[in-house]
């Protein structure tokens, strides 16, 4: 069994040029029409099923991106909340021991004095 295939190519169409051309390319290679079809159809129909491997590929990339997109969003909006929330003043500044405050008193007044107008006594 076997079945007939009649083309026609327009030659003011480009394409059909272009195929007009290749086609006579194999043809002078030693291909007859129907190999030259019936392999471009199998490559043609190969193609497809790359493309569906590829589609799906792109599929699980874009799922990934997405799940990658979801994660950001939640790392950047915990960045604004610890940037929106002011750190406690017991965690950012140490406490002082009392000779440090007993010392910084003392300098505290003995800048004093420095700044005191002529004729004016501070006392200890």
């Amino acid at each position: 069994m076997s079945t007939e295939i009649h083309l026609q190519f327009d030659e003011n169409d480009l394409e059909h040029q272009r195929a007009l051309t290749v086609l006579n390319a194999w043809q002078h290679q030693g291909y007859s029409t129907e190999q030259i079809v019936a392999r471009a159809l199998v490559a043609l129909a190969d193609g497809k099923e790359q493309s569906t491997n590829i589609n799906i590929l792109l599929a699980s990339v874009r799922e990934m991106l997405q799940q990658m997109r979801e994660v950001l969003k939640e790392v950047r909006t915990l960045k604004l909340r610890e940037a929106v929330t002011p750190p406690s003043y017991s965690e950012s500044i140490p406490a002082a021991s009392e000779e440090d405050s007993l010392e910084l008193s003392s300098m505290f007044v003995a800048a004093l004095k420095k700044a005191a107008r002529p004729g004016m006594r501070l006392e200890n």
